[in-house]
């Protein structure tokens, strides 16, 4: 794998969960169970996934599926621990992980962290919410209930040395972020904006595995057959960001005098490399058709938008599942 890039000298790691909807068969339905919708009520099979993406490399370090009975909070803290990398780094996480015990472990494992915290859920975050300074140094002494929590997961129950950054937004709104990255003349108040902003790389990868690579359109009925479907379209998800990366290098030196700044077309790269697949695992074919793979990616480019944004609809109630065509 390529060399990873780097944030004022951190690898930027994001994890996230999401769910994926499963063909309802006997054997599907007993391991992994029905699951209705909280507001229409729909009934499906699903199954819960969790990811841990290097949001500047684009690739897919860690990846889980399993029953949604473990949820991705649990997903989460196994999988952290099993995480390995050369740089130091930074864990990017949204607000649906952060609690006390999430931080706890981050810290104890030594690594920095960035987590935007909900001030309508956590006492700590409505707590520092009220205070009016913007950037400032804290112990996170933990409650009654989390301290509960910290003793079920075999956690050492002690204050949480954080820095609070309260960030505002176009809208108007505060966000709250909440790490352990101290020193704000590294990192300054905006720049922790910018940072967290790197979060959504993970949603975009979750988007090419799920609607564009049609992650949900299982061709099984068996439940082995499923994890085996998931694992090779986390390869085929890597082996598409490498070839792209290495077209990239050629995009970006030959646009480097033009006014916008281009990149690979995501969704052309996977279909190319879809039709090439058996040749690049072919050893004796796999050079040539490697190169002229590279090729016709970096051939394939659309330009970037700077800081593109658009309003979250609050109001939009769960999007239908898609129906199970099987291939």
């Amino acid at each position: 794998m390529l060399k990873p890039k780097l944030w004022k000298g951190y690898q930027l790691l994001a994890f996230d969960g999401t769910t994926v909807m499963l063909p309802s068969s006997k054997e599907i339905k007993k391991i992994f169970e029905i699951h209705s919708s909280t507001q229409t009520g729909t009934k499906n099979c699903l199954a819960q996934c969790l990811f841990c993406v290097d949001v500047l490399s684009d690739y897919i370090l860690g990846y889980r599926i399993g029953n949604m009975s473990e949820g991705e909070g649990t997903m989460f803290k196994k999988m952290i621990q099993k995480i390995k990398v050369n740089s130091p780094s930074i864990i990017l996480l949204d607000r649906g992980f952060g609690n006390y015990c999430n931080l706890n472990i981050i810290f104890s494992l030594s690594h920095k962290c960035c987590v935007r915290m909900s001030s309508k859920i956590s006492g700590f975050a409505k707590m520092v919410m009220k205070d009016q300074r913007q950037d400032f140094i804290i112990e996170w002494h933990p409650s009654e209930k989390e301290r509960e929590s910290a003793k079920a997961h075999k956690l050492k129950i002690t204050p949480l040395k954080v820095r609070v950054s309260k960030v505002i937004l176009a809208t108007g709104e505060i966000e709250l972020l909440v790490s352990n990255l101290y020193n704000d003349l590294e990192i300054s108040n905006s720049e922790m904006k910018s940072l967290y902003f790197k979060r959504w790389g993970i949603e975009e990868s979750i988007k090419k595995m799920k609607p564009k690579m049609k992650l949900e359109f299982w061709g099984c009925r068996k439940t082995k057959s499923i994890y085996q479907e998931f694992y090779a379209n986390v390869f085929m998800y890597n082996i598409v960001c490498i070839l792209g990366a290495e077209a990239q290098v050629k995009i970006e030196a030959k646009t480097k005098k033009r006014k916008r700044k281009y990149k690979y077309n995501w969704q052309n790269a996977y279909r190319f490399t879809r039709e090439k697949i058996l040749f690049l695992l072919n050893i004796e074919l796999s050079a040539n058709h490697l190169c002229r793979l590279i090729e016709e990616i970096g051939k394939s480019m659309i330009s970037i938008v700077p800081e593109r944004n658009y309003p979250r609809n609050k109001t939009q109630k769960d999007k239908p599942r898609l129906y199970q065509y099987y291939k």
